[in-house]
C-alpha cells in the first residue's frame, strides 16, 4: 500500500538562483522555506509561486546551517558566527561569536524554547531563546558534530561525532547519559522515529541504524546509500522517512519496517550532485544540493 502511494512521487519544480552548493533547508512559514548557501545568501523562497518571497540576508562568509521558531531564523556560518534574525521585523536582533569553528547544525526546540548550535571542533552550545542567553557550552571529544536531534518529548538529546560516537544526554542539566559507537568514519546524521522508541541514524558508511532508546542495543543495520547519509526526516503523516545522500539519491523508506518505498535521483530529474539537507513539510519533500538546486517533490 505504501509502495503504491509513493510510486509516482515527482518533481514539481526546482529553483536554481543560488550561485553556490545550497547547504541547509528551514520552515518560514505556510507554503515557505529558508535555504542557506555558499554564495554567503539566505534566501526565504515561496513554494506556491517557485520564487523569492522578498526576504534576503547576506551573511559575510557560507552559511553552512539553519533553524528556525515561529518568530526567529537562526542562521550559522562557515567561520563560527551565529546570527539570529527576527522574521517580522526583518532584522538581526542578535549576533554571537562563542564557535570559533564552522557551525554544522542548528535544532530549536520549540518545547523547551532552546537552540542547540554544534560546530567542526566538538563543541555545542544550548541557547535560551525567550532570554537570548547562552546556557551551556561544551565540548564533546568527538571531532566535528554534524548530526543533531532533540527526542520527541524533548527530555533526551542525541548527538554524532565525526568519531562514530552516539552521545545521549538528558535536557534538564545537559548530563551525558550514555556513548556508544555506531557508524565507521562518522555519524552525519539522526532522528528519532515519531512512533517508537527508536533513534534512527545514518553515517559516512552509508548505513541506516536503528537503536532501541532504552538499552540502546541495535535493531536494525543495513547500508542504504552509497555515500553519506547527510539527512534523515519524516514525514507529516509520520508513515514515512526520507534519506539524502552524497551519492546524489534521495530514498523514501517505509517507517514501519524500513523497507524502501522509492529512489528519487538523476532519473527522476533529480539532483546531480551531493544532495545536503531535506525538509518535508505540508508542501511536500524539499531538497537541496551541491548543484545549486531547491527541489520540491510530492504526489
Amino acid at each position: 500500500m505504501c509502495k503504491q502511494r509513493w510510486f509516482d512521487m515527482k518533481k514539481s519544480f526546482e529553483i536554481r538562483e543560488h550561485a553556490q552548493s545550497v547547504y541547509d533547508v528551514t520552515h518560514n512559514g505556510a507554503g515557505s522555506v529558508f535555504t542557506c548557501s555558499g554564495d554567503g545568501f539566505v534566501v526565504a523562497w515561496d513554494l506556491l509561486l517557485a520564487k523569492q518571497s522578498g526576504f534576503v540576508v547576506k551573511t559575510s562568509v557560507p552559511a553552512y546551517s539553519l533553524s528556525s521558531s515561529d518568530q526567529m531564523l537562526f542562521v550559522g556560518l562557515s567561520n563560527g558566527d551565529l546570527h539570529w534574525v527576527d522574521l517580522y521585523s526583518k532584522q538581526e536582533i542578535r549576533f554571537f561569536t562563542q564557535h570559533k569553528s564552522a557551525i554544522f547544525r542548528l535544532v530549536y526546540d520549540a518545547t523547551s524554547q532552546r537552540l542547540l548550535s554544534t560546530d567542526a571542533d566538538g563543541f555545542v552550545g544550548i541557547w535560551n531563546v525567550y532570554s537570548g542567553k547562552l546556557e551551556i557550552f561544551f565540548q564533546l571529544p568527538s571531532g566535528k558534530i554534524r548530526a543533531a536531534a532533540f527526542s520527541n518529548d524533548s527530555n533526551q538529546l542525541a548527538l554524532g561525532g565525526q568519531d562514530g560516537m552516539i552521545y545521549i544526554f538528558e535536557t534538564n542539566y545537559f548530563n551525558e547519559t550514555h556513548r556508544f559507537f555506531a557508524h565507521q568514519e562518522g555519524v552525519s546524521s539522526l532522528a528519532y522515529h515519531p512512533q517508537k522508541n527508536v533513534l534512527v541514524s545514518g553515517g559516512k558508511d552509508a548505513y541506516l541504524r536503528s537503536w532501541d532508546c532504552d538499552t540502546w542495543l541495535k535493531e536494525k543495520a543495513f547500508p542504504a546509500h552509497l555515500f553519506a547519509i547527510y539527512d534523515i526526516v519524516f514525514s507529516l503523516n509520520k508513515q514515512l522517512f526520507a534519506t539524502c545522500s552524497r551519492d546524489k539519491s534521495i530514498k523514501i523508506w517505509n517507517a514501519n519496517n524500513f523497507e524502501i518505498v522509492e529512489k528519487l535521483d538523476r532519473k527522476n530529474e533529480g539532483h546531480q550532485h551531493s544532495v545536503n539537507a531535506l525538509l518535508w513539510n505540508e508542501n511536500g519533500l524539499i531538497s537541496v544540493s551541491d548543484d545549486r538546486r531547491v527541489i520540491l517533490w510530492n504526489n
